[in-house]
């Protein structure tokens, strides 16, 4: 079965643009299916012949290795895509930190700037290079801390904002606004600043 690092480092030579160390790949177009020159792109490195195939193609009949061949090679492509899902999942939730920190880290101060040259064009957002930074009116709501305490609370004092399916779970929007309940905060209506940026520029 395929590892880690033998899968990655197939991936590190195809994004650097180099053939298949075992030049038994080739590089197809995903969205025409069309063979293209190795690095292409956005093409994919596709496996093709095996050398223990053609070893095997003149010397010994199908029944013999074929199913066996067969059934590993599709398992190896399902390790394959497993691990990659995997690794994107684990990819994916470190760029989200990484986005997350650097947006908490200037938020406040780009926040500011726009504010007031919302306020100069007596606008509600600003177009700027990349994308459009504004505001947006955020309605009152509960911003829910504690189920378990806002829950037990509002089976007391609000039994219509309890859910009970499987399991209880909290209607946010049949609380009394303003109330002071456990586990729960009140969040005022106000405006909410929000980012829209051009994906890929």
């Amino acid at each position: 079965m395929i590892h880690d690092d033998d899968f990655w480092e197939a991936e590190e030579a195809r994004l650097a643009g180099e053939e298949d160390p075992d030049g038994a790949a080739i590089w197809v177009n995903p969205k025409t299916g069309e063979i293209v020159p190795p690095g292409t792109k956005g093409a994919m490195l596709v496996e093709a012949i095996f050398p223990e195939q053609e070893d095997r193609i003149d010397s010994d009949p199908d029944e013999d290795w074929l199913p066996d061949y067969f059934t590993e090679r599709v398992a190896e492509w399902a390790a394959k895509e497993a691990l990659l899902i995997k690794q994107h999942e684990r990819r994916l939730a470190q760029l989200r930190a990484d986005r997350r920190g650097f947006e908490d880290y200037y938020a406040a101060r780009v926040e500011t700037i726009v504010r007031r040259q919302a306020e100069q064009q007596k606008r509600r957002s600003v177009d700027y290079a990349f994308g459009r930074l504004g505001f947006r009116k955020s309605c009152a709501k509960f911003e829910v801390e504690d189920k378990d305490q806002a829950i037990e609370w509002a089976k007391a004092n609000a039994p219509e904002a309890v859910k009970v399916e499987t399991k209880e779970s909290l209607l946010k929007s049949n609380l009394p606004g303003g109330a002071s309940i456990p586990g729960a905060r009140w969040v005022p209506e106000h405006d909410k600043f929000y980012v829209d940026v051009k994906a890929g520029s």
